[in-house]
């Protein structure tokens, strides 16, 4: 048995609580650094004390100064700290609304900054992701799992449409990102982790500029070719730095 996972599992929303106070008390005094700090220390404490290390790959492709919605596959809890730790600047989720309901989680994300989507409703959910051009276009990235939710399997999931249709019609590039080894480190919908190396691999921007919507399947199925092509990679890479949190 991992301990140390054990112990993170059980200190995971204590912390997410306090973090979220400290966003609080912080937000008079700057509405991006603080809650962009905060988000990055949590990340962080997750990692040192599960033992999980990172290993990125294609960090050249993360080009600060030029907004971006990022993209990636969404296999397990872990997946959010995952994408803090590695992404820089100032970054915000959009996220599965029904998890504004589950207690302190939901109030956490809503206090830094998150945005809920409701994809049962239409005009919920446009007007959720009208927020996040607004949040884009004020320079913070934005990060979308287009699959909506956590894979059962293993297998990416169908992408949803409505990241794509916001990129296209803002003129946002998209940032693909695949996640890998993420579901065996911390289960699809626990938070008790076991000790592993996550690879994340930073894809080429895929620019949006002179697409239409009737584009749009288009470049969800570019988008989803190009993660799903390192989600099953295994042994490869291995020359790529592995970080571990909280020591760098």
């Amino acid at each position: 048995m991992n301990v140390r996972g054990v112990i993170a599992g059980l200190l995971f929303l204590p912390i997410t609580i306090l973090l979220s106070i400290a966003v609080c008390l912080a937000r008079p005094f700057s509405r991006l650094a603080w809650p962009s700090k905060v988000m990055q220390l949590w990340a962080n404490s997750v990692f040192w004390m599960s033992g999980i290390k990172l290993q990125v790959v294609g960090e050249e492709h993360l080009t600060a100064g030029k907004p971006a919605i990022y993209m990636a596959n969404h296999a397990s809890m872990i997946d959010i700290p995952i994408l803090v730790a590695v992404l820089p600047g100032h970054v915000r989720f959009l996220f599965k609304h029904t998890l504004m309901y589950v207690p302190f989680l939901g109030q956490a994300m809503m206090l830094l900054g998150m945005i809920p989507i409701n994809r049962t409703n239409r005009t919920k959910s446009v007007e959720s992701l009208r927020k996040a051009g607004e949040r884009i276009r004020s320079g913070i990235d934005v990060i979308i799992f287009p699959e909506g939710t956590r894979t059962k399997t293993g297998e990416m999931l169908p992408f949803k449409n409505g990241g794509f249709l916001m990129a296209i019609q803002e003129g946002f590039d998209i940032v693909p990102v695949t996640i890998h080894n993420s579901r065996e480190v911390c289960g699809r919908n626990s938070i008790v982790t076991r000790k592993g190396v996550c690879r994340v691999t930073i894809h080429p921007r895929y620019e949006t500029t002179g697409f239409t919507v009737a584009d749009r399947r288009q470049i969800m199925s570019d988008v989803e070719r190009i993660i799903g092509s390192a989600v099953q990679l295994r042994g490869r890479d291995n020359a790529a730095p592995v970080i571990e949190l909280g020591h760098h």
